[in-house]
């Protein structure tokens, strides 16, 4: 039986249909989905997967796009503290009760169980607003064998949510499940890597960015796992970062590739977005559970 590194299931427009037959996506498709619908797809991928693959193939870590599960609530005892008051280690440990029970039914509810293909499953999982509107957004990294989450992490850089964003603390990214150094970022983490050339040191942001790099390069991450939301342009952040901060061995970022206009040839689009967010060992499935096939552009 073979085993790769990374696989991950990708989502698009057309999820109801393989890849193979995606012709054309109209603007009304181009919408965010219900978290609910979203789970949905994902067990359903991930179910035939299981029975597919198998006794033929294992992947060291299955990745889904970020915040894919149905969102959470705050406890009600932190729905009406400030950001400051939440943004410290223990605060955080409060919010991921509410989220670890819908990962844990989650995983429970998969047919045959995920440690028939994968060592690790590493999710995106969102809070909803409190009541005064802050938010915290997480990744959980799941061991199959023990059937438990063994580490938290999640978006750590703000982006246009500095005042609403409860941040998770930079050493979270970088753990070593089976002896390797691992990176894994929330969606708008590897936007660090951009910013460094006109980051203020002293705002908030500027530290972030700082922090990253020096964590990064102390770090020395073989494999790295990105949960964005969206498709993005994250191909240009990973040329940054394997120009400015080294390149790991295998990286992706998950794939939720829903483009905001009409794609004049769909398919070649997804594909390119595919193979500029890849590296290394990395296998992918559509949201019906069928590889992917990715050739290099001749």
């Amino acid at each position: 039986m073979s085993k790769h590194k990374i696989a991950r299931v990708v989502l698009t427009n057309k999820d109801n249909l393989p890849v193979g037959k995606i012709k054309k996506v109209k603007p009304e498709d181009c919408k965010p989905r219900n978290t609910k619908d979203t789970a949905k797809i994902v067990a359903n991928a991930l179910n035939h997967i299981i029975r597919t693959e198998y006794g033929k193939r294992q992947f060291e870590y299955v990745l889904t796009p970020g915040g894919v599960l149905d969102s959470f609530d705050f406890p009600a005892e932190l729905q009406d503290k400030s950001l400051n008051e939440l943004q410290n280690l223990s605060s955080i440990q409060l919010l991921q009760p509410e989220a670890e029970k819908i990962v844990v039914d989650f995983i429970s509810d998969l047919d045959g169980g995920l440690s028939k293909i994968t060592d690790y499953f590493v999710v995106g999982i969102d809070s909803k607003p409190s009541e005064i509107g802050l938010s915290i957004e997480c990744v959980a990294v799941c061991d199959t064998r023990k059937n438990e989450i063994i580490h938290w992490t999640g978006k750590t850089y703000p982006g246009k949510q500095v005042k609403m964003l409860v941040r998770h603390p930079m050493d979270s990214h970088f753990i070593t499940p089976k002896g390797e150094n691992v990176a894994v970022l929330g969606c708008h983490d590897l936007s660090m890597v951009n910013a460094r050339k006109n980051a203020k040191t002293h705002t908030i942001k500027g530290k972030l960015v700082a922090a990253f790099a020096e964590a990064y390069k102390n770090k020395k991450p073989d494999i790295v796992l990105h949960l964005p939301h969206t498709h993005g342009n994250w191909k240009a952040k990973w040329t940054v970062l394997k120009k400015e901060l080294g390149e790991p061995k295998h990286y992706a970022s998950g794939m939720n590739f829903f483009p905001n206009r009409v794609q004049k040839d769909y398919n070649r689009a997804l594909l390119l977005a595919l193979r500029g967010t890849q590296s290394g060992d990395v296998i992918n499935f559509d949201a019906a559970g069928n590889e992917i096939v990715i050739n290099e552009e001749k």
